[in-house]
């Protein structure tokens, strides 16, 4: 059994926006909404699942530091925010919520500390989930992809219903147009074919897209670069995560 710890915690991105650097918690969940009925002749109630569910992502850091804004950026909003929390590795589990927006807003202050802002961010539309690390947030320059070096989601874990999610951190077009960034499976990890086709990118953000097929076994991705120039360079990631 793999234990994993605080300092594995590689990256918390909202919409492309690294903010790990200064957290001080972090705790995510998913919970079912469930309904109790007490049928006669039972002696314990029974729990029906209503079919709704919500999913949480609450973070400590300490007010006036760089999150602020980024956190007060997310307000009224959907983004995404994917937490790379067993490591920047490829195959390592992270957790992705498509779309959130803040819920609510604690700030905490006491005279032998300095202030402490708690911003918890509730899941719009869309499942949490419990994903895989497609492709280690790195930067990425000349066309390529990782197929040398897949995302194994092991004998019969293809997925079936999901979302890919991809965030960018930096990119510098360099005088090109965009950067198309693909997500790639294969059933022998020696023929790959595309997938999912994420927006072009031209700048920092995130997206995510809903799988409309499912996968095989093996994960990668792919980019190229559309146009002319020259230095261009983009530094991303890409996870996966089943329904």
């Amino acid at each position: 059994m793999a234990y994993h710890g605080w300092d594995e915690v590689a990256y918390v991105l909202i919409d492309g926006v690294d903010i790990a650097t200064v957290l001080t918690s972090l705790a995510f969940e998913h919970e079912a909404t469930l309904t109790e009925k007490h049928f006669a002749g039972n002696e314990y109630p029974t729990a029906i699942a209503t079919g709704t569910s919500r999913g949480a992502i609450e973070i400590g850091t300490v007010l006036n530091s760089p999150t602020t804004d980024d956190v007060a950026a997310t307000s009224g909003t959907g983004k995404a925010i994917s937490v790379l929390y067993s490591g920047n590795t490829v195959g390592e589990l992270c957790a992705i919520f498509p779309s959130v927006k803040v819920g609510k807003v604690g700030v905490t202050a006491t005279p032998d500390d300095i202030h402490s802002l708690a911003p918890e961010f509730t899941n719009s539309g869309e499942a949490y989930l419990l994903g895989r690390v497609v492709a280690a947030l790195a930067a990425r320059v000349a066309d390529g992809d990782t197929e040398s070096a897949p995302c194994d989601l092991g004998a019969s874990n293809e997925i079936a219903a999901g979302k890919a999610v991809l965030h960018v951190t930096d990119c510098t077009l360099g005088g090109y147009d965009n950067v198309v960034v693909k997500l790639r499976d294969s059933d022998d990890d020696i023929t790959y074919a595309d997938h999912t086709t994420f927006t072009a990118v031209t700048a920092a953000g995130a997206e995510s897209k809903t799988l409309a097929t499912a996968t095989e076994r093996y994960l990668a991705i792919s980019w190229a670069w559309t146009g002319a120039g020259s230095d261009q360079t983009f530094t991303g990631y890409v996870g996966i995560g089943a329904d």
